[in-house]
């Protein structure tokens, strides 16, 4: 594939994701933030300050894929977009990267504070979390709290958005 054109698969990837998560790019800062909703709650606690036992205790209570992972294929299109539900989950995001996944480039298991969300774009594999497996595919979302153990590994080439 050309180099404009992975530039402009990237491009596009970054665009609907923005979609997706409702959020946009606030032109002064050059960071992303939530769109504005009429008549949305409000957290105004304190989001840097971070309770590590209490995180991992919320971890370990999960019980069910569902609760990681968004099947893209369980979402009908609505007006135009694939609304996935974070159920209310709070992501500050420091980096945003697109990555590509091979057998010899595989995404090893750590762990981390920070929540994350990876967006398939393209592709098959199986994540990693807290020690079960799970087939991912094209337009999952899986969603990492934290202290999750995670990987990402494939068979062929996976193509996916890291945003956490």
């Amino acid at each position: 594939m050309s180099n404009k054109k992975t530039k402009s698969k990237a491009l596009f990837s970054l665009l609907f994701l923005l979609i997706i998560l409702s959020v946009k790019i606030d032109a002064s800062t050059k960071k992303i933030v939530p769109n504005q909703i009429e008549n949305a709650e409000v957290n105004k606690t304190n989001s840097n300050i971070i309770d590590i036992n209490q995180e991992k205790n919320i971890v370990n209570e999960k019980k069910n894929t569902s609760e990681w992972i968004i099947k893209g294929s369980s979402i009908d299109f609505i007006n135009g977009r694939r609304p996935y539900n974070l159920d209310g989950r709070e992501i500050n995001s420091k980096h945003f990267v697109v990555r590509i996944t091979t057998p010899e480039n595989p995404f090893e298991p750590h762990k981390h504070k920070q929540s994350e969300l990876w967006f398939i774009i393209e592709g098959k594999g199986k994540v990693l979390l807290n020690g079960k497996e799970y087939d991912v595919e094209k337009n999952d979302l899986i969603i990492l709290d934290p202290w999750v153990e995670h990987r990402l590994t494939t068979t062929s080439q996976l193509t996916w958005i890291c945003l956490g």
